[in-house]
């Protein structure tokens, strides 16, 4: 297996922020990082994804049944491509779609480093991030370890490549839901973007940040203990918790019924919610009212919580509650954090 390779431009930097944006796209909003690929720069916007594993750049290459329409990285139109002979890579989403193509070596620009390293350039799609309605530049892959796999070339996450350049081997995601704007910082931590401390919770699975939470709580309430496993993904727009736990939160909102149907929560439109509480160890991580709140509706006319009930294992902590919270991911340490924001 090759190692991972990359050649950065200027010296040690330390710090990186970048901005993100979010966009509505079919059901609820993604979030997306601005990145540069290749020379001259090609810009794309892609879908941040803790999920995922590598770099995949929707591309040129597509063809146009697969396409969003909008931008497309174009190997041929950049004069530092180098394609990696014979290697190719498929990769499986949650959503049940498939990714596949090849491997180009270029530069790559995210905030204020520019590097180069191997990434994935997409041949074909079966519906992977091709929503028209969205930038749908191709996912910008940072699950804890590389999970997508080519035939013998080993692709880094952006992480992985810029580790050294880093003064630790950290990430931290700050969305804000109001202004629709956020950051993404690597390799270190801003004291300024959240209050209290810092919950952590280990993670238990070797290429996904999937952490064990301990409890819940309602509103003020004492947490009860109620361990569930769950995978934190920013490439994820809902968010799941067990069905028992959505029941639980339902008998506490006024003139809440728990659907055993959907598994959700509805109550009558522009009613009160009480936050939602999630166990990090002792740590309260607080998810509030206006990320509870959902525009949508039931048959019966009553509006429906964000806070979805899903049998099995497969549980996700999506985007919907991610914006709640200051999220550190830390490689270093094999461990996600948890800290509120103001107004929790």
């Amino acid at each position: 297996m090759l190692s991972p390779s990359f050649l950065a431009f200027g010296l040690l930097v330390g710090h990186i922020t970048a901005a993100t944006t979010k966009y509505s796209v079919s059901l609820d909003d993604t979030w997306h990082v601005p990145v540069l690929l290749g020379k001259p720069p090609q810009s794309l916007s892609m879908i941040f994804d803790t999920g995922a594993g590598s770099l995949a750049a929707h591309s040129a290459l597509l063809p146009a049944n697969e396409s969003s329409g909008g931008p497309a990285y174009d190997p041929a139109k950049s004069s530092t491509a180098t394609l990696i002979e014979g290697d190719t890579y498929t990769n499986s989403y949650a959503s049940g779609h498939t990714g596949s193509g090849v491997v180009y070596n270029d530069t790559v620009s995210v905030g204020n480093l520019k590097l180069r390293m191997a990434f994935e350039v997409a041949t074909s799609n079966n519906g992977v991030n091709n929503d028209a309605s969205g930038p749908s530049g191709g996912d910008f892959g940072m699950s804890f370890a590389a999970a997508g796999m080519s035939d013998d070339y080993h692709v880094p996450t952006f992480l992985q490549a810029v580790q050294s350049k880093l003064d630790n081997f950290i990430f931290t995601v700050d969305y804000d839901k109001a202004s629709s704007q956020g950051n993404v910082d690597f390799g270190y931590i801003d004291q300024t973007r959240y209050t209290g401390k810092i919950g952590y919770l280990p993670i238990n699975a070797n290429y996904f940040w999937g952490v064990n939470f301990t409890g819940y709580a309602v509103g003020n309430g004492a947490l009860h203990a109620r361990p569930w496993t769950s995978v934190v993904d920013t490439g994820t727009s809902t968010t799941h918790v067990p069905p028992d736990v959505v029941k639980a939160y339902c008998s506490q909102v006024s003139g809440g019924t728990y659907d055993t149907g959907s598994l959700t929560c509805q109550y009558p439109c522009g009613g009160p919610l009480p936050d939602f509480v999630i166990g990090v160890g002792s740590h309260r991580a607080v998810i509030t009212e206006e990320y509870l709140k959902s525009s949508s509706g039931s048959s019966s006319g009553n509006c429906v919580s964000k806070l979805q009930g899903k049998e099995g294992n497969s549980v996700v902590f999506g985007q919907s509650f991610i914006q709640a919270q200051f999220m550190v991911f830390d490689h270093a340490n094999a461990r996600v954090g948890f800290a509120n924001k103001d107004g929790a």
